[in-house]
């Protein structure tokens, strides 16, 4: 059994499992053994209530018969709107984070350089830009063409383009039907598609 105190509608505060007090310590406060001096102190049984019923149930508590009992209520529709477009936006971003697997850092944070200049070499293998340059001197420690290595970057950054735009599009087309949503259930009913290959 747990005792607590009513704090407000959304909050409780359960007994500790210790309580200090001027003749010293009392372990194990919080035991139904203490049941007597818990209730002499303010604290109350509470009454768990089943699991929620809904993803936008919101917990609240009230007294009722000397026991605090536990509820659900619905969050406030524009406060689950939010909820559902922040999911939304942090699973854009582990997406976005997952297509990075399999390359470090250096990588990452050059792609669009390497890009840049394997694109330029392509259509002019004379090229001095400092993306060109910066393609050259990779191809010169790896030891390959410079050819070899504009073929293998722009292989790598074609389809993480295209999975960056889907993820991009899917996130937008989400968020705008979380604005259009006027019931709680539609809003919970939106829903990310699949990963693609490309995304996993």
């Amino acid at each position: 059994m747990t005792y607590a105190k009513i704090i407000d509608r959304y909050n409780i505060e359960p007994a500790p499992p210790v309580k200090v007090t001027d003749a010293g310590l009392t372990v194990n406060y919080n035991s139904e053994a203490n049941a007597e001096q818990l209730l002499a102190d303010g604290y109350m049984p509470v009454t768990w209530a089943a699991q929620a019923a809904a993803p936008w149930d919101v917990v609240v508590y009230a007294a009722h018969a000397g026991q605090i009992v536990q509820g659900y209520e619905d969050m406030p529709l524009e406060q689950y709107r939010a909820q559902r477009i922040a999911e939304i936006q942090a699973e854009a971003g582990r997406r976005i984070e997952a297509l990075k697997t399999g390359f470090s850092m250096p990588e990452i944070e050059t792609r669009d350089m390497q890009a840049t200049g394997a694109r330029t070499l392509q259509v002019d293998p004379a090229a001095n830009t400092p993306e060109s340059q910066f393609v050259r001197d990779i191809a010169a420690t790896i030891g390959i063409p410079v050819e070899a290595l504009c073929e293998r970057i722009l292989a790598n950054v074609a389809p993480a383009n295209t999975a960056t735009a889907k993820i991009i599009g899917d996130q937008n087309r989400l968020e705008m039907a979380a604005h259009a949503a006027i019931t709680h259930e539609e809003l919970a009913a939106i829903a990310w598609p699949e990963e693609t290959t490309e995304e996993q």
